[in-house]
């Protein structure tokens, strides 16, 4: 099949024969073939303008289509999170940490602990680092609990429970 640019150029070739008056080819005989030729570019033009319609129209389905499988993705994480949270539910009813299938295990285990600051103020100093603001050091504070034991002012302590499927 003839490609574009060799249809462009045999037009450009037959218009300079008939613009040059050369005697080889009648004029009725150029035309003929010129006339052939504009048929193949017109259907070259044509399925040009296909392909690029085509091509337009799959970009904006595939990009409809990356939205709605994002979307999904999110769907399935939040449904990991409520999979992980009936887990730990259980695990504190029935006072288990471990389950086990056929092929499966599931453990839940403590992760140390989390910080939660509730009041800033009553934080000892130590436990501060001046930036632009006042920020609680928080890894400062749990590495003070878990050596001392002490809840300092300030502060509360929960744990951390975390979910590992194998």
């Amino acid at each position: 099949m003839t490609t574009l640019f060799e249809i462009t150029g045999e037009i450009e070739a037959i218009m300079a024969i008939l613009e040059s008056e050369d005697d080889e080819w009648t004029q009725e005989q150029l035309a003929n073939f010129l006339e052939k030729q504009e048929e193949g570019l017109a259907a070259k033009i044509d399925g040009y303008v296909h392909v690029h319609r085509e091509l337009g129209a799959r970009a904006k389905a595939q990009r409809e289509e990356a939205s709605h499988l994002t979307k999904m993705a999110r769907a399935c994480e939040n449904q990991q999170e409520r999979l992980k949270e009936a887990i730990k539910f259980v695990s504190g009813r029935l006072g288990r940490n471990k389950f086990e299938g056929k092929s499966r295990k599931i453990t839940v285990s403590s992760g140390g602990v989390a910080i939660e600051v509730v009041d800033e103020g009553l934080v000892p100093d130590d436990f501060k680092q001046e930036v632009l603001q006042i920020k609680v050091d928080k890894k400062g504070l749990r590495d003070c609990f878990v050596e001392t034991g002490e809840i300092l002012p300030g502060i509360e302590i929960r744990p951390i429970v975390r979910v590992m499927f194998r």
